[in-house]
């Protein structure tokens, strides 16, 4: 027989059994031959289940004939290209009568590859009796050429990122893409299809390669932030860096981890340039501790004025009164129980000053106002060479909640501030008024003096340098500070001509505490 011959004889054979196979399943056939999906049956009565049919898709998708492919089994589509255990499933299916579904390397008739999804169901007839195999081909390699570039197009994005980026594969952790930015960060460009631990095996040694471990085998993203990290230098050397990054897991359709993404920034310069920062701050607070300290110095100077002052002028007085006569013994001694409270004063401002750089608060108590009110004017009178009359219009009953010096060291700025407005001649009123008002206690300084400019007025609770003679410039700024800190306010409430108020509140007395003394 000639190969023409034996050629036809392939051909009528092959035609007998697509006509037994048409008869067989009849007006499905017809139907099969004519869609655009791929599709072939195989007799499952036969051994190696050879194919009995194929539509006009698959000659088409394969470049195969009819005459080709009947009569041989699954294996001759397949064989060459498929890895074997996915030959071995579909073969073993077959011959239990079970479905399934599997990606392929499939080959055309000219040798050539694609990738397909390969769909299995058996075809039972009426008795439930497998007869035939029905097998669907649906290409993805243009779907996977598809979703590669896509990736490309990921990459060239990635490439240009600030932060680092790059993926790795698999639990050997390969490198399958890294940027511009990450190989500037390990300092090397051959990273692509090399293993994490073979080009940095230091990592391990800091515990990066276990972290990448746990991340694979668990699936759950570990984020670091300004973590140190040093990688080898050209010279034999390493060198530091600050990270921040993530390692976030890759899963494929299954849910089964595939690799990780690595993505982060190279923080090294935030990092020391906060050091920087954090050591100028230091110098910045020891700057501030020594100016804290020329404060104090400044505060003392001022407070201890008065009550020293006051202390001088008796003691003069008393000294006069003993070498004049001996029958003052009266005045005598209220001369020196007033130079025994103004040392106790200061005294007091000492230990005040001592307190608030210690914890940072001072202990408040509740006391009468017009007992403190009294004390204030007292010392004004006897440390000030004014002539002023000083009035006091304060309720017996009124008393206050905070820490009664530095009430009194407000008190007594004021006044002294009031007295010096009046001036040195005759004819000056200095009054100190309190009332309730809203759960407060205001009190209120009023002089007869000239008032003040308007620039003083807008300026007037500032620190600034003091015109008066041997003045700090500090009395209104640390009244201030000492009302604000009692949770009140300090005001200036007129000034013109006819003179000047300044006012100040401070907390009520708590009706819960017990009932001052004093």
């Amino acid at each position: 027989m000639d190969k023409q011959s034996g050629s036809q004889v392939a051909q009528d054979a092959a035609e007998e059994r697509v006509d037994l196979f048409r008869r067989a399943l009849g007006p499905f056939v017809v139907a099969a031959e004519h869609t655009r999906m791929a599709m072939i049956f195989t007799d499952a009565t036969m051994e190696r289940h050879p194919v009995v049919f194929a539509n006009d898709s698959f000659l088409s998708l394969t470049g195969f004939r009819r005459e080709d492919i009947l009569g041989h089994g699954i294996a001759y589509l397949l064989k060459e290209v498929t890895d074997p255990s996915t030959l071995s499933a579909i073969e073993t299916a077959l011959g239990t009568g079970e479905s399934g579904t599997w990606e392929a390397q499939c080959r055309r008739a000219n040798g050539s590859e694609y990738l397909a999804t390969v769909f299995l169901s058996p075809v039972p007839d009426a008795q439930g009796v497998i007869r035939q195999h029905f097998l669907c081909f649906v290409e993805v390699s243009g779907r996977i050429e598809r979703l590669l570039g896509q990736r490309d197009q990921f990459n060239a994005l990635y490439e240009q990122a600030p932060g680092f980026i790059a993926a790795l594969d698999g639990s050997e952790h390969l490198f399958t893409f890294a940027n511009a930015s990450f190989k500037r960060l390990v300092g090397r460009d051959d990273l692509i299809g090399k293993r994490v631990v073979e080009l940095f095996p230091d990592l391990a040694e800091q515990g990066f390669i276990a972290l990448l471990d746990r991340v694979f085998q668990t699936g759950q993203p570990f984020v670091g932030n300004a973590l140190p990290i040093r990688f080898p230098t050209a010279n034999g050397g390493s060198r530091l860096s600050y990270i921040n990054f993530v390692y976030q897991p890759v899963k494929d359709g299954n849910d089964k981890i595939t690799g990780l993404f690595v993505e982060g920034y190279d923080v090294t310069a935030e990092r020391l340039a906060a050091e920087q920062l954090s050591l100028l701050q230091g110098e910045v607070t020891h700057a501030s501790r020594v100016n804290a300290m020329g404060m104090m110095a400044a505060t003392l100077a001022h407070e201890l004025n008065q009550p020293l002052t006051a202390i001088s002028n008796y003691a003069a007085g008393s000294f006069r009164m003993v070498e004049g006569s001996p029958d003052h013994a009266e005045a005598l001694g209220e001369a020196l129980r007033a130079i025994e409270e103004a040392a106790q004063r200061a005294g007091h401002i000492i230990r005040n000053v001592r307190e608030l750089t210690k914890r940072g608060e001072t202990p408040k108590t509740q006391f009468k106002l017009k007992l403190a009110v009294t004390e204030c004017v007292r010392l004004v009178r006897a440390g000030s060479e004014t002539f002023a009359t000083l009035v006091e219009r304060v309720p017996d009953d009124l008393s206050v909640f905070g820490d009664k010096t530095q009430i009194q060291q407000v008190l007594i700025n004021l006044l002294r501030n009031a007295c010096d407005a009046v001036g040195s001649g005759p004819g000056g009123l200095v009054t100190v008024d309190a009332s309730r008002r809203g759960g407060e206690v205001v009190v209120a300084v009023t002089d007869t003096g000239c008032g003040l400019s308007l620039e003083a007025a807008e300026n007037i609770f500032t620190w600034t340098d003091s015109s008066k003679e041997g003045g700090t410039g500090l009395g209104l700024s640390i009244s201030r500070t000492i009302v604000e800190a009692h949770g009140g306010k300090i005001w200036l409430e007129r000034s013109d001509d006819s003179g000047s108020q300044f006012c100040f509140s401070v907390p009520e007395q708590d009706g819960s505490a017990p009932t001052p003394t004093t």
